[in-house]
């Protein structure tokens, strides 16, 4: 492989000419009746080696912008005006066979959704190959050898034997890889990453982050991170652009940018952020309003609508971009004072554990859940996926309990298991001491109406052929509820209680942001009045912005109507600020479960240190000293998993006696803080500690 890597990589910010450079960038969408000014007036810099991160909320005009660069916009889309010179070629006087060259060639991209963007009919051999093909004037024999290089490169194990599998055969992880290796097939000088971790685990997407960045340096390429996270942005990105309403309104050194950010609605974004208020517990600030609409333009700042400092000069003047004496440049009239030092950084966690003697609403004992696997016609069991294998807890009146863990760790089917919508193979679920497996049909559907589930993904679970009111209306007809006016009113209180107008009744879920989804996904969950919601990712992907309203809708709600929780993430951050107590899962295995601030804190068991050493934070100090992912590979098949304990097969800790004894889920001290561990860290085991 040592002809992939440059005799003289250039480092981040060296002297010459820009690779990239855009000025006075527009890009407008031409709809039927409208034209949507998407990207308004865009100045970039990147240079040889370095990153540069593209952060702000959904359509502030990101992805566009780094779209612009190689001219693959969707239809109707269409550079008006500026400059993109790229690599001392000028991108907008090329033909369509010149920009063919460019893309892929010159410019790798990396897709947000790595599952729709490969084709599930080609092998992932030949979806490499025909990058290499068509750029390289190279015999297959020659492609296939490239391919098989650039899988290695990524990381896939065994690459050779994996060049005829299928996307759908890989992990969502592995499918990232996989978009990685067909971005750098043809060694690309500059590589654009649209949310390349977006839904991914904190483990795989930290994997992913590293490698991005060791191929930077090894490759000497320049890299456009575009992401709404600012804990990407904090560990990776050498210089920071915040983005909104299709403007650049601030840029500087990601170090000066986290330590003194000067525009307000830089400042908005940290403040939002989950890990600001596990202290206090207090409600997130959350940034009012939403962003503009791009089909108007008006003489004024286009924050002031939604900005707490904006002045009467703020709603006539735009502001431009001015450039600072520490080689930064904002575009606010009242930028945070220079004096003034925003403190974003982790806390310490002390809060105390809430109302630990409530009495007990919900618990599950023992709970398996196996999958027969199948082949053939005739429907022969093959074997069986363990989901779930023995799993044990308590959820108490009115507090919260966080599931966090990997993807395939078995927290949506618990989640599934607690509200009824799959059958366990053996264990129960106890509401109030009822076990519903046992209680007679309308005995089980009425505790069942006591607990709802709010689903992961909120525009597939909303039927698009339905208006909101009849969505909201269903399980109140279903569950025979009241007469049509009465379920009218009720539709009403729910559109009230998660802060949409009543209006929105008469509108289709497509006419709605993915946050508005997520609130009607929540009101439907209430529509029964039930006592616990099971909430499966519900902030999943979601901007930081968005993301701060639907978590202060749940707290709210939760002191209000007195609910229960249980909510399913792999975003620690979201479950250190939501949770009473935190249950860690691994494989099927519970392996940790305590006090949220316990378990944050001081955690026992080598998995949960792992995931929470893993998760990124809008710190750039901290995010730069982080030694690399301490959690390495993925999970084990859940068909054949590892004798004894689970973990062991990734766990540093592990000896003979992990590979032949199961732990068994203990407490260690006496606050209810249990571990399923035979050398927990900082434990009584007999081992290192």
């Amino acid at each position: 492989m040592a002809h992939l890597l440059p005799s003289a990589v250039p480092q981040p910010g060296a002297a010459g000419a820009p690779l990239l450079e855009v000025r006075g960038l527009r890009t407008d969408i031409r709809l039927k009746r409208s034209t949507v000014h998407a990207v308004d007036g865009v100045d970039l810099t990147v240079r040889a080696g370095e990153t540069l991160g593209l952060v702000g909320e959904s359509g502030c005009g990101k992805t566009m912008t780094a779209l612009s660069v190689i001219r693959l916009l969707p239809a109707g889309g269409e550079v008006v005006a500026g400059s993109i010179r790229l690599d001392g070629v000028d991108v907008l006087g090329l033909d369509e066979a010149e920009l063919r060259q460019v893309r892929g060639g010159t410019v790798g991209m990396i897709f947000q959704d790595p599952l729709t963007s490969l084709n599930p009919s080609m092998t992932i051999g030949r979806q490499i190959s025909e990058a290499v093909l068509l750029h390289r004037r190279v015999g297959r024999a020659a492609a296939r050898r490239r391919t098989v290089e650039v899988l290695d490169l990524v990381g896939i194990a065994h690459a050779s034997r994996r060049l005829h599998d299928y996307p759908h055969q890989f992990s969502g992880g592995m499918r990232q890889r996989v978009m990685i290796a067909i971005a750098l097939a043809c060694e690309p000088k500059l590589l654009i990453a649209d949310e390349p971790t977006t839904a991914l685990d904190v483990t795989i997407q930290a994997q992913i982050l590293e490698l991005i960045d060791r191929l930077r340096r090894d490759l000497g390429m320049a890299v456009v991170l575009v992401t709404h996270d600012l804990g990407v942005i904090a560990g990776r990105a050498d210089r920071v652009a915040v983005m909104y309403a299709g403007r650049v309104v601030e840029q500087a050194t990601a170090t000066t940018l986290f330590d003194h950010p000067r525009h307000r609605y830089t400042e908005a974004l940290f403040r939002a952020l989950p890990e600001r208020a596990v202290e206090s517990r207090d409600p997130l600030y959350t940034i009012p309003g939403l962003p503009p609409d791009l089909t108007r333009t008006a003489a004024e700042c286009r924050f002031a609508p939604r900005c707490r400092f904006a002045q009467d000069d703020c709603r006539s003047t735009d502001p431009p971009l001015v450039p600072q004496p520490d080689d930064s440049e904002h575009a606010c009239l009242h930028p945070v004072d220079a004096a003034h030092r925003l403190q974003v950084r982790a806390t310490s966690a002390s809060v105390v554990a809430l109302t630990a003697n409530r009495d007990v609403l919900v618990t599950a004992e023992h709970l398996v859940k196996e999958f027969p696997l199948r082949r053939h016609v005739f429907g022969r069991t093959s074997g069986t996926v363990s989901a779930v294998a023995d799993v044990s807890f308590e959820v108490r009146r009115g507090q919260t309990l966080g599931l966090v863990g990997e993807s395939g760790c078995g927290k949506t089917t618990t989640g599934r298991l607690l509200v009824g919508l799959d059958e366990p193979t053996s264990g129960a679920v106890r509401v109030d001491g009822w076990d519903l497996a046992t209680l007679p049909r309308r005995g089980r559907r009425r505790v069942r109406r006591d607990i709802q589930l709010m689903f992961q993904d909120s525009f597939a679970s909303l039927d698009p052929r339905m208006h909101v009111g009849a969505i909201l209306r269903e399980p109140m007809v279903i569950a025979r509820l009241g007469g049509r006016a009465d379920q009218q009113r009720r539709v009403d209180e729910l559109l009230d209680v998660v802060g949409l107008p009543r209006e929105a009744a008469r509108r289709f879920p497509h006419e709605f942001s993915g946050g508005q989804r997520q609130r009607i996904g929540l009101a439907r969950a209430l529509a029964l009045s039930p006592r616990l919601v099971v909430a499966d990712e519900p902030v999943s992907a979601l901007d930081v912005s968005i993301q701060a309203q639907i978590l202060n809708t749940m707290r709210a709600l939760q002191a209000e109507l007195g609910l229960t929780y249980v909510v399913i993430s792999h975003d620690l951050s979201v479950i250190r600020y939501l949770a009473d107590r935190i249950g860690v899962m691994y494989l099927g295995k519970l392996v940790e479960e305590g006090p949220a601030h316990q378990v944050y804190a001081r955690p026992l068991h080598p998995y949960t240190h792992g995931l929470i050493a893993t998760v990124p934070m809008a710190d750039v100090h901290r995010e730069r000293a982080k030694e690399p992912a301490p959690l390495r590979g993925e999970l084990p098949s859940a068909v054949d998993p590892p004798s004894g304990c689970r973990f062991r097969t990734r766990c540093p800790l592990a000896q003979q006696v992990c590979a032949e004894q199961e732990p068994p889920l203990a407490e260690l001290v006496p606050d209810g803080h249990r571990v399923a561990c035979h050398f927990p860290l900082g434990g009584t085991g007999a081992g290192p500690g």
